[in-house]
């Protein structure tokens, strides 16, 4: 189970810096949106993240500026918690009850963050407009699909412990006959 939580942390630092949602021909990732790197980045809804220009349209969409700022990039904080847990699982040799927590909350983040943008996704299209989530949420729902079935499995049946190697045998001094 401390791989599955490992792989979970790969696949979410993975998922960062693919495209998380498109909007027309605009594909902007967690990354890109932690990083403002342009000024062309909106969200699902229809609220820029931030903009330079007094109003745009992206996508069919008229974007007017507000300083809101997107929670997609924390979701996947999710990720540096799994990779931290892997790690401290495969130092110790197994994942514990007690290390597999923090793993359980932050799965249960990136699933929640998912469905949050998922259904702004829903409401766009239903609204008439070319809104797609793209690789960048499909990876931060299998990052927290796996640190979910990873941490539950260890709550529920604990991994087993590694045993310990037996003591060397004692060392037995030589007999000395004496004559």
């Amino acid at each position: 189970m401390k791989v599955l939580v490992l792989v979970a942390g790969f696949l979410g630092v993975l998922g960062f810096v693919e495209p998380f949602f498109e909007i027309g021909d605009v594909e902007v990732s967690a990354y890109r949106i932690a990083s403002r790197a342009d000024s062309l980045v909106v969200r699902l809804t229809r609220e820029p993240i931030y903009a330079d220009e007094a109003r745009f349209e992206v996508g069919g969409i008229t974007v007017e500026p507000r300083a809101t700022r997107s929670m997609i990039p924390y979701y996947f904080a999710s990720a540096i918690v799994f990779l931290l847990v892997g790690f401290i699982a495969l130092v110790r040799g197994r994942l514990s009850g007690f290390v597999a927590l923090p793993s359980l909350c932050a799965a249960l983040f990136a699933l929640g963050g998912w469905m949050r943008e998922y259904r702004f996704d829903r409401d766009l299209v239903r609204d008439g407009h070319p809104a797609l989530l793209a690789v960048g949420a499909k990876l931060l729902l299998l990052s927290g699909l796996l640190g979910l079935i990873g941490s539950v499995v260890v709550l529920v049946k604990r991994e087993a412990e590694v045993p310990k190697p037996p003591p060397p045998p004692p060392e037995i001094p030589e007999a000395r006959v004496v004559t």
